[in-house]
């Protein structure tokens, strides 16, 4: 499901003009990454431990910032038109907005 969510969101900022290749190729690891410990959705715990893997603070850092783009992208896409609210540390945001696990 992570994928699928990933693969919009591309298509979405590459339709905007967005080239978004090195921040892509990340997002596919970051989507594959949870898939492997069997989560479907953006959390902030598997966020931190995929950007720890990488080999400087920077780019942990970078990575950090392309799944929260996505994450603020997955939680607008599934907010009802007009609602707002904030995301908090340790919330999680599901891939598919019809169906979650």
């Amino acid at each position: 499901m992570l994928t699928r969510a990933v693969e919009s969101y591309l298509a979405v900022r590459r339709a905007a003009g967005f080239a978004l290749s090195s921040q892509g190729s990340y997002l596919k690891s970051f989507a594959a990454f949870s898939a492997a410990k069997k989560q479907h959705y953006v959390s902030t715990d598997i966020a931190i431990e995929w950007a720890g893997l990488a080999p400087s603070v920077p780019q942990c850092a970078r990575r950090l910032g392309i799944v929260i783009r996505l994450a603020r992208y997955l939680h607008r896409e599934r907010a009802p038109r007009g609602a707002t609210s904030r995301l908090r540390p340790g919330s999680a945001v599901t891939a598919d907005p019809i169906h979650s696990d």
